[in-house]
C-alpha cells in the first residue's frame, strides 16, 4: 500500500502487507486453533496443510503468540529446506543452546533439554515442510524418538502445502510418522462472506472507520482469486492503490479490474493469444 493511499484513507498502519494483532479466523479457522491448541495441552505430533496463500503461517504465528510462556517454550522454524545437518543445529541455536560438532551429538544436546525443561512443554513448529528430504524427516523422527514416553515431552507441529501430505508423507517409508500423528488441519480458501469481512477486519486493524469497498467490488475480488487470503490482500491493496491515485474514496468494480491487470496473471486465453 503506498503511502499516500495511506493517508489519503486516513489510516494508521498498512491494512494488507503486514498481519494485524489479531488474525481473521472464519469458524473453520477459528476451529483449527482450538485444534492446534488442544494438541498442545495434550502434546504429541500435528500437520497443518493447505494450498498456498491460505495463511498457514499468520494462524502459526497466532498459534505461537497466544502460548502461555510459562508453560510452554515455543521454537519456530520458518523454512524446511536445510539439509538434516543444518537444520538440527539451527534447530539447536534458537532453542538457545550450543549446536555439537556432529548431527548426532547435537541431536542428543537436543534431547536432553526436551527432557530437562519439563514440566514445561517444548512446542516446535516446522513450517514449509514440503521442502523436507526424506533423511530429513527420519532425522527428525529421531530427535523425538529416543524414549518411550517421549511423545508426552513436547509438541511438534508440521505446516506445509498439500504436497507434503500427498508426495511425501504418504510414502511408506515415512509410515512410522505417520502412525505418530494426531492431528491434521488443512485450511481452504475464504467463502465470499468471509472474504469480505476478512477485507474489513484488516482494514479496521489499520484504523478504518468506513467501509471502503463497494459489496460488488468485494464480490469480485472474491470471484478473482477464489478467496485466497494472501491473493485477496494483494489485489485489494492495488485497488485501494487505483481509487486513491483517482481521489475516489469507495473502492469500485472498476478499480478491482484495473488492480487486477497489474498484479494477477494474464488468463489462460489471454496467454494464448
Amino acid at each position: 500500500m503506498l503511502d499516500t493511499t495511506l493517508k489519503f484513507f486516513g489510516l494508521k498502519d498498512h491494512a494488507f502487507n503486514r498481519l494485524p494483532p489479531e488474525p481473521y479466523l472464519d469458524p473453520p479457522r477459528r476451529q483449527a486453533i482450538q485444534r492446534l491448541e488442544a494438541l498442545v495441552q495434550r502434546r504429541g505430533f500435528g500437520v497443518v496443510s493447505g494450498p498456498p496463500g491460505t495463511g498457514k503461517t499468520a494462524l502459526l504465528h497466532y498459534l505461537c503468540r497466544s502460548l502461555n510462556d510459562n508453560h510452554c517454550r515455543m521454537t519456530y522454524v520458518p523454512f524446511s529446506f536445510l539439509e538434516k545437518g543444518q537444520l538440527i543445529k539451527y534447530i539447536a541455536g534458537r532453542m538457545g543452546l550450543t549446536p555439537a560438532r556432529g548431527i548426532t551429538g547435537t541431536l542428543r544436546i537436543l534431547q536432553e533439554h526436551l527432557h530437562a525443561v519439563q514440566p514445561v512443554n517444548p512446542v516446535i513448529v516446522l513450517d514449509e515442510v514440503q521442502e523436507l528430504e526424506t533423511a530429513t524427516v527420519h532425522m527428525l523422527r529421531s530427535l523425538l524418538n529416543d524414549r518411550p514416553d517421549t511423545a508426552q515431552h513436547c509438541t511438534f507441529i508440521m505446516a506445509g502445502a498439500d504436497s507434503f501430505l500427498d508426495q511425501k508423507l504418504r510414502l511408506r517409508v515415512h509410515e512410522p510418522l505417520r502412525q505418530r500423528i494426531t492431528l491434521y488441519v488443512r485450511l481452504t480458501p475464504l467463502d465470499a462472506e468471509h472474504t469480505g469481512r476478512y477485507i474489513a477486519h484488516h482494514l479496521g486493524s489499520a484504523g478504518s472507520r468506513s467501509d471502503i469497498f463497494e459489496p460488488p467490488a468485494l464480490k469480485l475480488i472474491h470471484e478473482l482469486v477464489n478467496g485466497v487470503p494472501r491473493s485477496v490482500s494483494v489485489l485489494a491493496e492495488a485497488a485501494m492503490d487505483c481509487a486513491a491515485e483517482r481521489q475516489h474514496r469507495t473502492v469500485t468494480l472498476e478499480h478491482v479490474n484495473e488492480a487486477a491487470e497489474t498484479v494477477l496473471p494474464p488468463s489462460v486465453t489471454e496467454v494464448k493469444s
